[in-house]
């Protein structure tokens, strides 16, 4: 499905919550590689402000963080966004058999698992994107 020339020409935005400094940096540079504007967020409350400030087109959401579970991070942020919940990805360096694993996949969402396929994250996003 091809998009239209206006879709094309406005950035696709990224909100990408992860605390470990070293993979939000490197995630930001990839995706801006791939024509998406980033906006990172260290922690939950910057992702919560962000998701109500500012219009993405999808969310990138670690699993593991210091105060609190990406799962209820995302529940939270599917109280404000609905369609963002609806376009997002798990990013987890958590074992599969980890409960907030098991939890995220019960959501329907995608689990990546670290490391993983930066090209299946590009073809995910670009798969929300479309459809947008």
């Amino acid at each position: 499905m091809e998009r239209d020339a206006t879709q094309s020409e406005r950035p696709r935005r990224v909100l990408l919550v992860d605390d470990e400094s070293s993979i939000r940096d490197c995630l930001s540079e990839f995706l801006l590689h791939k024509g998406f504007k980033v906006d990172p967020a260290s922690d939950c409350l910057d992702a919560i402000v962000e998701a109500m400030t500012k219009s993405h087109d999808c969310l990138v959401l670690d699993l593991n963080f210091p105060d609190i579970n990406g799962v209820f991070l995302f529940h939270q942020i599917k109280r404000i966004n609905r369609e963002l919940a609806e376009r997002t990805i798990f990013i987890t360096g958590l074992d599969e058999r980890h409960p907030v694993h098991q939890r995220a996949l019960e959501t329907g969402v995608p689990v990546l698992a670290k490391p993983f396929d930066f090209t299946r994250l590009s073809d995910i996003l670009d798969g929300y994107c479309e459809s947008t």
